[in-house]
């Protein structure tokens, strides 16, 4: 089994083989097609192998499009929620953040988990650390709860509160910015959309069990809405944490 970067602390994991396959809603013939052919599944495999690929573009703060093969796929980044381009300037700033880890044209490794209603296809990213973890940790997306099941809920949680702690990126509004899944629902019903809720700071205070669990990282920085890495991967795996982090 090859061994992957797992997370931005100072552990190293072995990752197991990616979770269940499963369908979040109706797929059309193109995208059956391309489940069909991911990672060589059969129509009643329950596991994917780890695909490699190459970042084409960066949608957003937790969508990209990568080249497998001869194969475009969309790919939805697994169990976090990264501000909309609408929640102004948070949304460009995670997908500012996401171009600084992942240049066009980088390999990555994707660990797919299921296919979406929109045919993407819902998986962790691996470049030099794990993609989602880093946007948690450095307060560029929210842990996506109702979704936790399919990835290591402990280890997105604890990144989660580590960022919220250190008021990083998302974090600086007390209590975190209007949750993206919330800013969604209040704009299909057209209801009024702010970048903080008591909600949201209900949840942050009350948090988890795991959450206040969660060590502190050493040091800190000030609070700041959006901190671009100095290089391509500032807390590599099993290495000693950067100065003031």
């Amino acid at each position: 089994m090859e061994r992957f970067q797992r997370g931005v602390g100072r552990r190293c994991v072995i990752l197991p083989p990616a979770g269940r396959w499963g369908f979040a809603g109706r797929m059309g013939p193109v995208a059956a097609i391309g489940l069909a052919t991911l990672a060589g599944l059969s129509s009643g495999s329950l596991r994917a192998e780890p695909l490699k690929g190459t970042v084409l573009s960066i949608g957003d703060g937790d969508t990209i499009r990568v080249l497998h093969g001869q194969q475009r796929l969309t790919i939805r980044l697994a169990c976090i929620d990264a501000p909309e381009m609408a929640q102004a300037p948070y949304g460009a700033q995670s997908r500012a953040y996401l171009q600084t880890r992942l240049r066009i044209g980088s390999p990555v490794t994707v660990l797919p988990q299921t296919i979406d209603r929109y045919g993407r296809t819902v998986a962790e990213v691996i470049g030099e650390i794990n993609l989602n973890l880093a946007l948690l940790e450095d307060g560029q997306a929210f842990a996506y709860r109702r979704y936790l099941n399919q990835c290591n809920a402990k280890e997105y949680l604890d990144a989660e509160y580590r960022a919220s702690r250190h008021r990083y990126g998302v974090w600086l509004v007390p209590g975190g910015i209007t949750r993206p899944w919330d800013f969604r629902r209040l704009r299909r019903s057209g209801g009024r959309v702010s970048q903080a809720s008591s909600s949201a700071r209900a949840a942050s205070a009350a948090g988890t069990a795991a959450d206040r669990a969660a060590p502190l990282r050493a040091g800190g920085l000030p609070a700041q809405s959006f901190r671009p890495p100095p290089s391509p991967c500032p807390r590599p795996c099993c290495a000693a944490p950067r100065a003031g982090r």
